[in-house]
């Protein structure tokens, strides 16, 4: 398996936060070539006081609820969780 991590890009979901986002890919290898067995997008803000509350949380929460209800095409309700894949490779292994 080899896992591509992109960075780089940024959501604004308040005033003076800003949201680092990243895309990973997990690629598996078959038969000479290389396919995507996982992906993820991911996003995380800190705030600079330490009070993870109110309006920024909301906001957060706003940007991943839109993700999935706005880019239907981007999600795969059916498929498994990184952690998942890991476990029932390992499951295979054992």
């Amino acid at each position: 398996m080899l896992e591509l991590v992109l960075t780089g890009a940024a959501l604004q979901i308040g005033k003076s936060t800003d949201a680092e986002c990243a895309l990973i890919l997990w690629y598996g290898r078959g038969q000479n070539e290389r396919h995507v067995i996982a992906s993820e997008f991911s996003f995380r803000h800190r705030d600079k006081d330490g009070s993870y509350g109110g309006d920024k949380v909301q906001r957060a929460y706003d940007v991943f609820k839109t993700l999935q209800s706005k880019l239907p095409e981007w999600v795969d309700a059916a498929a498994t969780t990184k952690t998942a894949l890991v476990y029932g490779r390992t499951a295979l292994l054992t």
